[in-house]
């Protein structure tokens, strides 16, 4: 049997006991059907991995006795900080999936001016939850023991105001250089992805404006959801670790 992998978000220590309730002990005990002896491996962001035996399941809770604490997969040697801007639908579901399995370090959402996706506060929130399950959903699967860190959107240009910590990217089919031509001095960079439709010119000067390194790769124009996982991919090959 195939071990399962679960996030918890608490705190875990070797030969602590944990008790499981609601949806996440009905997935183990109903879903799965797993039952006491198995074992499985459990993670809440620290960086570790923990592996753990099931002591008792009964109608509604489960019991987990953690037995090994291990390190996880170490971080790459670029920190990549996706700037995302939103998209409709399962779009944003697939960009945020795709980054999290390819080793981002954090992920800022954005307003741009082709943004369709309009969401109140409290659309606002449970959509946020959602998002951050779909991330959760990707670490159990990948591996990672760590978690991309998930902001809040951001206008464009609220998200340009703050001073960079990293180098700042910006994907753009008519940029004249691809990676290769990138000049990345730091170990970190943001990655500016545009919504369907892309940038609009008045924003591809603002961004210019402030300094950040257009690129491209290569002839064919992405889709928002596809462009993002391709160029973190590109950059883990030239700079991370997927060399």
């Amino acid at each position: 049997m195939k071990l399962r992998r679960i996030y918890l978000q608490m705190q875990l220590s070797v030969a602590a006991v944990v008790q499981l309730e609601g949806s996440q002990a009905h997935y183990l005990a109903r879903v799965l059907r797993l039952r006491a002896g198995h074992n499985l491996e459990v993670f809440n962001g620290d960086g570790n991995n923990y592996s753990a035996e099931i002591l008792t399941v009964s109608k509604k809770t489960l019991s987990l006795k953690i037995k090994l604490c291990s390190v996880g997969i170490p971080a790459s040697k670029i920190r990549i900080n996706l700037v995302q801007a939103l998209t409709r639908g399962e779009r944003l579901d697939y960009s945020l999936q795709k980054a999290t399995e390819l080793g981002v370090n954090a992920i800022q959402l954005v307003l741009t001016q082709r943004v369709e996706l309009h969401l109140d506060e409290k659309r606002l929130q449970r959509r946020m939850q959602h998002w951050q399950q779909v991330i959760i959903s990707a670490c159990e699967q990948c591996g990672r023991s760590d978690l991309p860190m998930l902001s809040a959107p951001l206008l464009l240009a609220d998200y340009l105001a703050i001073k960079p910590e990293s180098e700042r990217m910006v994907l753009d089919p008519q940029a004249r250089q691809g990676v290769s031509g990138v000049e990345l001095s730091s170990g970190s960079v943001d990655l500016l992805i545009g919504p369907e439709g892309g940038f609009t010119q008045t924003e591809l000067m603002l961004l210019a404006a402030e300094n950040v390194q257009a690129m491209r790769i290569g002839p064919r124009i992405l889709r928002s959801e596809t462009a993002g996982p391709a160029a973190i991919a590109i950059i883990q090959q030239y700079y991370g670790d997927l060399s």
